[in-house]
Formats: structure tokens, C-alpha cells, sequence
């Protein structure tokens, strides 16, 4: 377990809006605390449509036409862009664009993960 780091910050309030006063008083100190990501393996691949379509099949992406395409689901209506897929994850649907970084997580569960942010959170082991 890695230690939990805290901070003190001070907390400033906006004061009434008369000119004769600061703006800004001290409040109340309150202290935020940080918190590192655990370090799990997951297993992910980059979707490349034509390439690993699979992918589409083994998380049950809906939806990669040609054309952009509504979809019905339990959460509402969604409107996919054309050559993008539709995954239904635990936080709700998420759109999937080539490129994007498909990621099974700690649950089993797939969700999609832009490049950048993959690059800047995961290393290969």
C-alpha cells in the first residue's frame, strides 16, 4: 500500500460586493489529499479497423458502418460517427475511434482509451 500524501491549501470565499472590501477571505484550511493509481496489469490493444476486428466481436462494440448511425440504449439515444464503434462499459456507452487503445479492466469489462492518455498512464511489461 503506498502512503497517502496530504497537502494543506487555503480555502478563499467570494465576500459581498461591496468595493470598500477585499474580495477574497481566508475561510477555513482544509486539507486534500493525494492519491497514486495502483499498479494492476491490464491488457489492452490498439483498434485499427480492417486490421483486428475482432476487437468489434470480443467486446461487443456496436455499430462500425460507414455512416454515422443512431443507437438505442438502456442509457438513451447515441449518435455514432461513421467508422467509429459504440462499447457499452460500467460508466455507460463510450464512442471507440480508430486509434483508440481497447482496454480490458480489473472486472473484465472493455472500455476505450485515446492514445495519448494511454501512452501517458500504461508501459508495456
Amino acid at each position: 500500500m503506498y502512503p497517502k500524501v496530504a497537502e494543506e491549501r487555503l480555502i478563499t470565499v467570494q465576500c459581498g460586493f461591496d468595493p470598500r472590501h477585499p474580495p477574497l477571505i481566508e475561510a477555513r484550511r482544509e486539507v486534500v489529499k493525494s492519491y497514486r493509481k495502483r499498479p494492476i496489469v491490464i491488457q489492452a490493444e490498439q483498434w485499427e479497423p480492417g486490421v483486428n476486428d475482432r476487437i468489434i466481436e470480443e467486446t461487443g462494440m456496436v455499430n462500425r458502418g460507414e455512416r454515422e448511425t443512431a443507437v438505442r440504449t438502456e442509457t438513451g439515444d447515441h449518435t455514432v460517427p461513421a467508422g467509429c464503434g459504440l462499447i457499452l462499459t460500467l460508466e455507460g456507452p463510450h464512442i471507440a475511434r480508430p486509434g483508440d487503445w481497447i482496454i480490458v479492466g480489473i472486472k473484465g469489462e472493455c472500455y476505450p482509451c485515446k492514445p495519448d492518455i494511454f501512452e501517458a498512464t500504461y508501459e508495456q511489461v
